[in-house]
């Protein structure tokens, strides 16, 4: 049975009760009283109380993880948006952030993957920075989490092709630069014949 506690309404000592008993006398002044009104009044304060304490309980849980997650998302978002295809001047940037995470943040360092490279060390990531290329070059940024879902690995990814695609747009963009001077020489040429040279010539040195 269970055991619940009362005071003697006489002398006011402690007594363990067992619930569902009718009356008790007090061990101490030997005090007879029924235990009707006092037992259900001990049990709805004790459910009471054990409600409160859940309640506060749960509520105290529920806003520990909304400020758990609101640290997460906060501090994911400082990385997340260099996800995909980035330039390298952008990759700067959030090399930039990790160096400075790695050096504030202990408890969540982020490891930067480029290459056989892989590493938290400040000075390696600066030397990664300086050879990923011209601010212009595009690069894949891929992320990775922990266990507790936060930002753990950076990884920068050369894009296959991206040295073809490159050589292919300087390509075109000498055939534009030939294409606009051989117009060019075309419109001089033409307007050099409409103008009569000779007769210029000719009249200059008579006046």
């Amino acid at each position: 049975m269970k055991l619940v506690e009362l005071k003697c309404k006489n002398c006011g000592s402690l007594l363990n009760v067992e619930e569902g008993e009718k009356e008790i006398t007090c061990e101490y002044c030997h005090t007879k009283f029924a235990l009707d009104d006092e037992a259900q009044h001990i049990k709805y304060d004790n459910m009471y109380e054990t409600g409160y304490e859940f309640e506060k309980g749960r509520m105290k849980a529920a806003d520990e993880i909304q400020n758990t997650e609101n640290e997460e998302d906060n501090f994911n978002k400082n990385f997340e948006k260099y996800v995909g295809t980035q330039y390298k001047s952008r990759i700067d940037e959030l090399l930039d952030k990790v160096n400075i995470n790695n050096k504030t943040n202990s408890n969540k360092k982020i490891e930067v993957v480029y290459k056989k490279t892989k590493t938290y060390d400040s000075d390696k990531i600066i030397k990664i920075k300086h050879n990923l290329g011209d601010n212009f070059k595009n690069l894949e940024v891929i992320i990775d989490y922990d266990d507790e879902g936060y930002v753990n690995t950076v990884t920068i990814e050369e894009l296959k092709g991206s040295l073809v695609s490159r050589i292919i747009a300087f390509i075109l963009t000498v055939i534009v630069i030939i294409i606009y001077l051989v117009i060019m020489a075309f419109i001089i040429k033409y307007i050099i014949q409409s103008i009569d040279l000779g007769n210029m010539i000719h009249s200059f040195f008579a006046f």
